[in-house]
């Protein structure tokens, strides 16, 4: 399945999760009369939570690409542009080392291009 379905399966399950945990921290709230001052530490939670499986499901690509690469399967340029976005996130969101360090590997091989090349 496609990178970017997964996204937006995991931002809705996610989004799910904050409303769902939301009213079941307003309906504990209202039944046993307590404030409901922990909505904010669950939407956190469900965020931090989502960002984590975002990772994971970035770091999974990015692994499978480069190892399709190194393998000598032939990739359309589109592939190759979205594995450079995923990329970039990944980074943004503290991806680990081992990805940066194959991507370069294979870089100065010359089996993928350093920088990407925009059209």
């Amino acid at each position: 399945m496609d990178s970017s379905i997964w996204v937006a399966i995991l931002g809705t399950l996610g989004t799910l999760i904050t409303v769902g945990g939301t009213i079941i921290v307003a309906l504990i709230s209202k039944n046993t009369n307590k404030k409901v001052s922990k909505i904010e530490d669950v939407k956190d939670y469900c965020q931090k939570m989502m960002d984590k499986h975002i990772l994971e499901n970035d770091k999974t690509y990015l692994t499978d690409f480069l190892s399709d690469i190194e393998s000598g399967e032939p990739k359309k340029e589109i592939q190759i542009r979205r594995a450079y976005e995923i990329k970039e996130e990944y980074n943004k969101k503290g991806g680990d080392s081992y990805v940066d360090d194959k991507w370069e590997e294979l870089a100065k091989k010359g089996v993928l291009k350093e920088r990407r090349q925009e059209a």
